[in-house]
């Protein structure tokens, strides 16, 4: 794109406020481990050099090992998963095709109104593109 013509937008980039989204995160982080998931690790076994790199499961496992308290391993996580949103927020802040959308300022049904809209403007754009 030149310097006179903005880069349309290919997608659109929703997040919250970062107070909103950190709790949204710790009570995520808290119900997973509500659900079970130190008995998923234990379960799974050896895992791949991939999937050993998934938040919070080498914590887990210090935590089986009995290095690591259940309060601490959750703590733990929560702080990972925090620092991985934050990384995530600051690199589509940088990209300039991302539609911005805020979901801390909307209601679900304004938030679902706007991505569909979002979306059905990006299919009409890329059909008229085809038959111009």
């Amino acid at each position: 794109a030149t310097a006179d013509k903005p880069i349309p937008a290919t997608g659109a980039f929703v997040f919250r406020d970062r107070e909103e989204l950190y709790a949204r995160i710790n009570q995520r982080v808290e119900a997973i481990f509500e659900n079970g998931v130190i008995e998923e690790v234990r379960a799974a076994g050896p895992t791949s050099v991939t999937a050993s790199q998934m938040i919070g499961l080498q914590d887990i496992r210090e935590l089986l090992g009995g290095r690591m308290s259940l309060l601490q391993c959750i703590a733990q996580i929560q702080q990972s998963t925090r620092r991985y949103a934050k990384r995530q927020l600051t690199w589509f802040r940088r990209q300039t095709n991302f539609l911005p959308l805020n979901l801390s300022l909307l209601s679900h049904n304004e938030a679902r109104i706007l991505l569909r809209m979002h979306s059905e403007l990006r299919r009409f754009s890329e059909v008229r593109t085809r038959d111009d």
